[in-house]
């Protein structure tokens, strides 16, 4: 009897320590932190965005995404990538940008991420960028191969358009939802961002022309679809503490671009379609023998 407790006592333990994986690959577990951390930011991205949220599409959609990073993380540590502490430092001050370390922890957790999960957030990026960027060099791209996409493009390519914008950072998740509800009430939005900038509470700029594909994806592409004086937000940063707001007054539209001037555009492209290719074959290969186990909860 005795024994059959102990075991059951086990069995409990084990079954617990399971339950806190959303996700397994091989035996490497994806935390359920992880998974509702990326599930969060993605719901609230569709949000600020105003579009439909589809709860379950978005669950199979981290699910997925999380599932290819792990294999990406997989090859990086078959083939010994790694990188420097120093290189972590940068990637991390990169996103800290001016805060403190203590103003940027407190802001990571009352967004509901820990330091420790933000970290290692970087590192597995890290890797990953480190792994596709061996396999794709940013010299492996051509002239030749440059002139002929520019020729062949089915859509000219197009100076990027500008917007002129007025942005608000906030520092937490709480400050940019009682603003927000402040301007759902009626509250006059330059107003409002000049009070935030005068009390601290928050970070205002003035207006100025801006090129959405300068900022984070999910900035970019809401200000694409952004209708002029309208408050759009909060959005999150891409450093995971950072909330934004912005109201666009006036709009740039674009124009032609001679081949010298697209030039660099077109080598992004083309790298960027070269490694997505790479990462989606790695991946594929991986996955026929790998063993997967969504936990569901």
């Amino acid at each position: 009897m005795r024994k059959l407790i102990v075991v059951s006592g086990l069995l409990l333990i084990f079954a617990a320590g399971c339950a806190k994986e959303a996700i397994t690959v091989d035996n490497e577990g994806i935390s359920k932190e992880l998974f509702d951390q990326a599930l969060k930011e993605r719901i609230q991205a569709h949000k600020a965005m105003n579009l439909t949220v589809d709860e379950k599409a978005l669950r199979k959609s981290v699910t997925d995404e999380l599932i290819a990073e792990a294999l990406l993380l997989e090859e990086a540590k078959a083939r010994k990538i790694s990188y420097s502490e120093d290189e972590l430092q940068k990637a991390i001050a990169g996103i800290k940008g001016n805060k403190s370390e203590k103003d940027f922890k407190d802001a990571l957790v009352k967004s509901g991420m820990s330091y420790d999960l933000f970290v290692k957030r970087v590192k597995n990026r890290l890797l990953v960028s480190k792994l596709i960027s061996a396999e794709v060099k940013d010299d492996s791209i051509t002239e030749t191969e440059m002139r002929a996409f520019y020729r062949s493009s089915p859509v000219p390519l197009l100076k990027p358009e500008k917007d002129f914008v007025r942005i608000i950072e906030f520092f937490d998740e709480a400050t940019a939802k009682e603003t927000q509800e402040k301007l759902n009430k009626g509250g006059d939005f330059d107003l409002v961002a000049d009070e935030l900038e005068k009390s601290g509470k928050a970070s205002a700029t003035a207006y100025g022309w801006l090129e959405p594909e300068s900022l984070s994806k999910e900035m970019s592409d809401a200000m694409r679809i952004a209708k002029l004086n309208t408050v759009y937000g909060p959005l999150k940063g891409k450093d995971g503490s950072s909330y934004y707001m912005f109201r666009i007054k006036e709009r740039q539209g674009s124009e032609v671009l001679s081949f010298e001037e697209a030039e660099p555009q077109i080598k992004n492209i083309l790298l960027n379609q070269k490694r997505q290719f790479v990462a989606a074959q790695i991946i594929a290969n991986r996955k026929k023998s790998a063993k997967i186990k969504i936990n569901e909860s």
